[in-house]
Order: C-alpha cells, then structure tokens, then sequence
C-alpha cells in the first residue's frame, strides 16, 4: 500500500530545507569574510578595524534576517506562537448576581520572543465583564464583529517567554448578573492538542443541588450547520463543597466542549 504525505506536510518539509540551506550558505560566507577581517588587520590595522565594522553590520543584517525567518517557520505551525498545556477554569457565583470567572492558562513558547498571549471569549450576559490578570498587563480588547465571533483581550507579557520556556496566564473577569441574562454554562473551544481542560463551578445559595447533575457535553468547531450537542456524561453536584468538578484528559481537538447546569 502506498502512503503519501499530506501535501501542507510536505511543503513544510521542504520550506525547513530550503531555509536550512540557505541558513548554512550564510554561515559558510561569514566563516569566508572572518578569515579575510585576519588577513586585513595582520597587514594593515586600518584597513582591518574598517573591514570588521563591515562585518558586525552585516552579522547584524543577518541577525535580523534570521530571527524574521525563524518567526514565519513558527508562524506556519504554531500561528499563536505557542502551545496550550493546560486550561483551568474556575466559575463563582455566590450570591447569585456576581460572578467571578478565573481562567489560568498554562502555555509553552514556540516563538523565539513571545510577547504577548490573545484570549478568545464570548460572555453570554448583558454587562461587559471586567478584565484583570494578577501576572501581566491588560492590553488591547476587541469586540467581535458578529454575534457568533468571539471577542479577544491580548495579555502583555511581564517577562518575554523564550523558545520552550512555559508560562501562566492567569485570566480574570468579574460580571454583573443581576438580571440573570447570563447563559448557566462553561466552555472551552479546542483548537489545537492540550493535556487538560478542568472545570470548577461554586454556586451559593441554600437550596439543594445533590439530584441536579451537570451535563458535560461537545460540539464540532467547523460546522455551518446546527448541530446538536453531544452528551457525553453527567457531572454530579459535591453538597459538600457546593460546586461541579470535572475534567477532561487529553480532549480530541477539533470541538467545543461544554460544561451546562440548570438554574434553580
């Protein structure tokens, strides 16, 4: 049986040679032009000290050709410049009007200098949540263009995050819910392989939650159609602790997955 590799696969492959050759062309030429700096200042220190500032803006020159290359390569396989870890969620709502929704994001770098972090959301209430992050600095936040595109706050990073180095990101946004206009749901959209999406809703109140189970559910991403939400298990109520907890392993990209109760 005959295996082909998928054509964007092989266009990778071949974009990583061709900059690797010509990455190993310039480093062959720069070896070329140290030597004849030597010759230079062994003969003349004039000449010599003229031909090595050449040769530090042009190492500079190529500095700068090779950080712009290297960043459109993780651009191509990494388009936020990094990868998720992990994403852990936590929903308060106490007294039933304000709710506290903390998300800490754990992130690897694939970027040389990773600056800032962007963060898609879709807030279901009527007042727009307040955005803070204990960690970083608050930038620029922009609203979706229509009802079903998400929103997105970009997190100025305090320190850059080099290549491989992980970060957290914690996330939090406080919302007025007074009207109750808010949905009673968590989500997560899984875009790209992570190791864990982790859920934990406090809900206040006296009243007794121990026969209502929440629904953990999923549906696809790229869909024009409306699709049902897949079930794919309940998630018991902890008296106890007055939350709902659950977690998901390894979940398959490519979905929505989704966290639902019902209001009491």
């Amino acid at each position: 049986m005959l295996c082909e590799m998928p054509a964007t696969r092989r266009h990778f492959n071949y974009m990583n040679l061709r900059h690797a050759n010509a990455i190993f062309q310039i480093l062959a030429g720069i070896a070329s032009i140290v030597g004849l700096v030597v010759v230079f200042v062994s003969q003349d220190p004039i000449k010599g000290w003229i031909a090595l500032s050449a040769v530090i803006l042009f190492l500079a020159y190529i500095t700068f050709l090779v950080t712009r290359t290297l960043n459109h390569l993780v651009k191509q396989k990494y388009p936020d410049g990094y990868t998720r870890l992990a994403t852990h969620v936590r929903y308060t709502c106490i007294d039933g009007k304000t709710i506290d929704y903390e998300i800490q994001k754990i992130i690897q770098s694939k970027a040389p200098c990773l600056f800032n972090v962007k963060h898609g959301f879709k807030w279901s209430g009527s007042e727009y949540p307040k955005i803070t992050c204990s960690l970083h600095e608050i930038g620029a936040v922009r609203e979706g263009a229509t009802k079903s595109e998400f929103d997105t706050v970009t997190i100025q990073l305090k320190d850059a995050l080099l290549y491989n180095q992980v970060g957290v990101i914690p996330i939090k946004m406080t919302m007025d819910d007074s009207n109750g206009k808010s949905g009673t749901f968590v989500s997560h959209k899984v875009e790209a392989p992570t190791q864990v999406i982790s859920w934990r809703v406090e809900l206040g109140g006296i009243l007794d939650r121990s026969h209502a189970q929440a629904r953990l559910t999923r549906r696809p991403i790229t869909t024009e159609l409306v699709v049902e939400w897949e079930l794919i298990r309940t998630v018991p109520y902890h008296p106890i602790h007055r939350c709902y907890e659950e977690q998901i392993l390894y979940p398959e990209a490519g979905y929505f997955y989704r966290l639902t109760w019902d209001r009491i």
